[in-house]
């Protein structure tokens, strides 16, 4: 790994330069000593990272690679292309890298991209990208912050999230459903919680819908 962590940084001009990649790839040898097999978890094998992680990598850029395993360019391009495999004790940080995304259903593209590491919480991504107006956003419940999601409506932007268990609603007004459809009940609804009405003072509609073949309520 020394050896290849070299490459792009041939012939260093300066002796600063010197120091610091003999300081990180001093920083990395100690890291591979150090690394202990059981701080993995149990599916975390090689057999995972070959079939697994690896060919996800090459959606990822080289940069995002570079930054997340704390390497040079040149070696992430490596890992990324699959020429080389890094130490174990780096597949764990590359399992958890995200990359979130936003597809275009009219045709299918992604209109917006970005990438993150494993701890960055989905909801975040909200504040990277303007909702375009007339627009409908189909998210899971990991994006519900009431504050970001008013972002939509002053946008003129629609959102479908499922909810969570603790979000606490007030019922305004019920709609006629046909159950034939799936849908069991269309309420308008309110947030009750101080915090929550004043992040978002507007109503909501909460849709219950069952999936009969998989007898589960959405």
């Amino acid at each position: 790994m020394a050896q290849v962590a070299l490459i792009g940084h041939a012939k260093p001009k300066t002796q600063r330069t010197r120091a610091r990649i003999s300081s990180a790839l001093s920083d990395h040898a100690v890291a591979n000593s150090w690394y202990d097999p059981s701080n993995l978890p149990s599916w975390l094998n090689e057999e995972c990272y070959v079939q697994q992680i690896q060919p996800r990598l090459r959606m990822i850029k080289v940069r995002e690679i570079s930054d997340a395993m704390q390497v040079s360019k040149a070696y992430a391009g490596l890992i990324r292309s699959g020429r080389n495999r890094p130490h174990p004790r780096h597949w764990q940080v590359l399992a958890e890298v995200k990359m979130h995304t936003l597809l275009d259903l009219h045709g299918n593209i992604p209109s917006f991209i970005r990438i993150t590491d494993g701890k960055t919480a989905d909801v975040n991504i909200l504040d990277e990208f303007l909702p375009e107006a007339g627009a409908f956003y189909v998210m899971d419940r990991g994006y519900i912050d009431f504050a970001r999601l008013f972002v939509f409506p002053l946008c003129s932007a629609f959102f479908v999230v499922r909810t969570k268990e603790n979000v606490l609603l007030q019922r305004r007004y019920s709609h006629p459903v046909d159950k034939s459809t799936g849908v069991r009940s269309d309420h308008t609804v309110i947030l009750t919680t101080i915090e929550s009405a004043k992040a978002y003072p507007d109503p909501l509609r909460r849709v219950s819908y069952l999936d009969v073949e998989n007898q589960r309520r959405l």
